[in-house]
């Protein structure tokens, strides 16, 4: 009986194992678009981490900061179209983007500003190597007084 329990704990480890290798991005495996962004800890993510995230947001803000790409209002194409979809980009670029925005610059600064206080530690603490490894070269080569 037991080693049918391992067995059968076996299998199941290899099932989800082989799930998981097949899931790349969480949307596939909750099944639907998730809505908002989950909130990361800036303190505790690395600096390599720390930089690409505000690569990410930098990017984000950039590409944000031109309201014409959410859609193309040039002639051509079904102008009908485009006056039903008119009233629908007015309320994206009043309500949505702005909010989403305000996000990104806020983790955007909140980042910068754990960057700089990551760099003042890095900064005092290498200050303060510097400063002993003097005082110990100083005192390593201590020479006498003559004696006449």
């Amino acid at each position: 009986m037991n080693a049918e329990k391992i067995t059968l704990i076996r299998d199941s480890l290899a099932i989800l194992e082989k799930k998981r290798s097949g899931i790349k991005k969480i949307d596939k495996l909750v099944n639907k678009k998730i809505d908002r962004k989950f909130h990361l800890d800036l303190n505790e993510l690395t600096s390599s981490e720390l930089d690409f995230e505000m690569s990410r947001r930098a990017a984000s803000l950039r590409e944000n900061a031109d309201p014409r790409i959410w859609i193309n209002m040039k002639s051509g194409g079904n102008k009908v179209l485009k006056l039903l979809l008119l009233p629908i980009f007015f309320i994206r670029l009043v309500f949505l983007k702005p909010v989403s925005i305000i996000r990104d610059f806020i983790f955007y600064n909140n980042a910068v500003l754990i960057r700089l206080k990551k760099t003042d530690q890095r900064l005092a603490e290498l200050e303060t190597k510097a400063s002993s490894s003097i005082d110990t070269d100083s005192t390593d080569h201590f020479v006498p007084e003559r004696s006449e």
